[in-house]
C-alpha cells in the first residue's frame, strides 16, 4: 500500500472510531490500544468489520481473526489490511 492510500485510510479510520467510539478523538495515536482496552463495544467493532471489508473488497471472517491482536491500533488494523490485500 502506498503512502498515501494508508494516510488516507488512517484519517477514514480515526474519523470512524471517533464517531462510533466513547473517548476517541481525532488525536488518536496510530498504537494505542483500541480492543484491548475495553472500549470498543460491539457495535463499534460491527462497523469496524464493515469498514475493513469495504477497503479490502472481500468478506472477513472476524471468527477466524484473533481481533485483539489484529485490530488492537490504527496501526495494526492498516498493517492487517496491507496483509490482506489490496482491492
Amino acid at each position: 500500500m502506498n503512502e498515501a492510500i494508508r494516510e488516507q485510510r488512517r484519517g477514514e479510520l480515526v474519523t470512524l472510531l471517533a464517531d462510533s467510539v466513547t473517548g476517541i478523538d481525532h488525536t488518536l495515536g496510530l498504537n494505542e490500544p483500541l480492543i484491548s482496552s475495553g472500549r470498543v463495544n460491539s457495535l463499534a467493532l460491527f462497523k469496524l468489520a464493515l469498514w475493513i471489508e469495504e477497503q479490502t473488497v472481500q468478506p472477513i471472517d472476524i471468527a477466524g481473526i484473533d481481533i485483539a491482536q489484529a485490530w488492537d491500533s490504527v496501526e495494526r488494523i492498516l498493517d492487517f489490511l496491507e496483509r490482506t490485500g489490496e482491492p
